[in-house]
This record gives structure tokens, sequence and C-alpha cells, in this order.
């Protein structure tokens, strides 16, 4: 979770002492963040599901399927999504949003409505753009990694329809032939 060094009052500048135009460009941060963090809370809900779908694959399969490379790709899958939870972006966003009301750790939702009375300091900030900057190249590796996945999983059901296609195209023949041997006989 969030860490909550640097978030003492002494590291927060009330808002009476800031400049007109400071005022101002909070006041547009506070409103233009209340859309991230509602996308947020939606991908992370979707992102919460899908992961419950990967552990129970993981769980049903892992015992047979270990050593395959489709498993291990899974299973990196899997970590990359527990460290994305473990990163509680959304409650590091609505941390930063709710520093600007209070300098207490927890601040009500009706305080959130009101108008924001403090500055956090830029230590606080260094350390929030620290934590985002992570998750966004956690989020990248995901990507590629992901990307990775799903085509050696494309090329393996590829591989897999071929088989199977020449299979039932055999097959056909067969059944062909044995009809063709039937009507001879």
């Amino acid at each position: 979770m969030l860490s909550r060094a640097g978030r003492s009052s002494a590291g927060f500048i009330p808002r009476a002492t800031l400049d007109l135009p400071c005022q101002e460009t909070v006041d547009v941060f506070l409103k233009e963040i209340k859309t991230p963090i509602r996308r947020t809370k939606l991908v992370l809900s979707v992102l919460t599901g899908e992961s419950g779908v990967l552990e129970r694959l993981y769980y049903k399969g892992k015992n047979q399927h270990g050593a395959s490379l489709f498993w291990q790709r899974l299973s990196e899958m899997r970590r990359y999504s527990r460290r994305l939870q473990d990163m509680d972006l959304l409650g590091l966003l609505e941390a930063v949003r709710a520093s600007f009301y209070s300098p207490e750790p927890t601040t009500s939702s009706k305080r959130l409505k009101g108008a924001w009375t403090h500055y956090p300091a830029a230590p606080y900030f260094t350390f929030v753009l620290g934590q985002l900057r992570v998750a966004t190249l956690l989020t990248q590796k995901v990507c590629v990694n992901n990307a990775a996945t799903c085509i050696d999983i494309y090329r393996f059901f590829h591989r897999l329809w071929n088989v199977s296609a020449r299979y039932i195209s055999q097959c056909h023949v067969l059944s062909d032939q044995s009809t063709w041997d039937l009507n001879l006989a």
C-alpha cells in the first residue's frame, strides 16, 4: 500500500498560501483525476475477474501441464497479475486525490466533495510518480509478454487445427474409399 512517509501536516502547504494560478491548476487537476480513477476502477474490476479465471485455469491443470511452455507462460502471467494487484493503483490514485483535502491518511467521501485545503509536499508527489512509473513499466511488460503468449497459443492451436484438418481429410478419403469399395462389391 501507499507509504505515509511525508504525510505529516508539516509536509503540506495550506491552500491560502498558494498563488491563484497554482490554485487554479490544482482545481483542474482534481477535476481531471476523477475520470482516470473511474476508469481504473472499471479496468481493475475486469482484471480481477480475469485473474480469477487465470487462477482457476492454473490450478486445474498445473499438475498435468507443469512442464509445458504454455503453462510456464500462464504462470508468468499469473505472477504479473498478482504484482499489479499488489501495487493497488486505485488506492494510490485515491490517496493522491484525498491528500489535497486532509493531511490525515483517511478522508471521508463527504470531505472530498468540498473545497481542497492542502497541497502535498514535493517528496509525496515524487513517491507517487515513482509508483506510477513502476506500474506503467510493469503493464507495458505484461502487454509485450501477453502478445507473445497469444502468438504462441495461436501457433499451438493452428498446428492443432492443421493436424485435425489432415486427420478429418484422411477420414473423409477413407470413408469415400470404403464407400467406393462397398459399391464395387
